[in-house]
């Protein structure tokens, strides 16, 4: 692990036209200099559910015009910086108008994040339809065709779900969807399933490539699900809602853990993103643990 990694956020709706329109690899990689920067996390899948890349698994952003996910790599790489690649896997609102099916429900039937889709914002997936088949191919692609230094996936964790895959699952095995125990149950099993079928796909193509399953941060007396990452990357920005106290007693609890980790935290003037609805938040690291 690097010691001053950056995490470039990068959630870009299709009607914002000209993406990428005025990269330039020279002023890329100047920055990249200038901020000391030896790592930093690129964008294959942002939360629209848009590609930053020629892709067959998934379909690019409709205004960007060229690889710039590969360019990208191809910069941060000739001066020595590591990019490992973000994917959006509990968010693709392109895909969730398609198929509402695969949503996460609550028992009234509501969507996760937004409640319904006529109120603004993002709809989370669950993982136990279609859809991880879909999210897995998208990570296989971008593991077989770039030369990621790790894969990054963002909005995941355990999930009371009651969408109709989940009740017939539950029904199956002969419990009652409406008993909490049993859907927190498979909750539990549904992403540890993911888990497993993310680090088996990514070891087929390049074994032990770092993955990192971004869930916001870590449980308290949940070592097993820490352990399910190669290492950790404590989400922690104080002016999105986690405080200034979060980040130390985090990073301290986790030294117990024997992995390594890194400081992911950010400032914002308010909260999440700005008014014109592109979120490029610059998250600074700090020096890793060595267990």
């Amino acid at each position: 692990m690097r010691f001053r990694q950056v995490h470039l956020d990068f959630h870009t709706s299709e009607a914002i036209p000209g993406i990428g329109s005025q990269f330039s690899r020279s002023q890329f990689q100047n920055m990249l200099r200038i901020g000391h920067v030896d790592s930093i996390t690129v964008f294959s899948k942002c939360h629209h559910g848009w590609a930053y890349h020629p892709s067959e698994a998934n379909t690019m952003h409709p205004h960007l015009t060229f690889d710039l996910l590969g360019e990208m790599i191809s910069a941060a790489h000739e001066i020595s910086v590591k990019t490992p690649v973000y994917l959006s896997a509990g968010l693709d609102e392109k895909l969730a108008r398609r198929h509402p099916e695969w949503l996460c429900r609550d028992a009234e039937d509501r969507t996760r994040w937004a409640r319904d889709f006529m109120t603004p914002g993002y709809h989370e997936f669950c993982f136990n339809t279609p859809y991880l088949d879909i999210l897995l191919a998208q990570i296989h692609e971008v593991v077989s065709n770039y030369d990621a230094d790790g894969i990054f996936l963002d909005i995941v964790g355990i999930r009371e779900c009651r969408c109709q895959y989940c009740v017939a699952a539950l029904r199956e095995a002969g419990q009652d969807p409406r008993d909490k125990a049993a859907v927190a149950a498979l909750g539990e099993r549904t992403y540890l399933n993911y888990t497993r079928r993310v680090r088996g796909t990514v070891d087929a193509v390049k074994p032990g490539l770092p993955v990192f399953h971004n869930s916001g941060h870590q449980l308290r007396g949940r070592r097993d699900l820490a352990h399910v990452n190669s290492h950790l990357e404590l989400e922690s920005l104080p002016t999105g809602g986690w405080g200034y106290d979060h980040f130390p007693l985090s990073a301290r609890y986790v030294q117990s853990l024997g992995m390594d980790y890194l400081g992911m935290t950010g400032k914002f003037h308010t909260s999440w993103a700005n008014s014109a609805g592109i979120s490029i938040q610059m998250r600074c690291a700090s020096r890793r643990h060595s267990a």
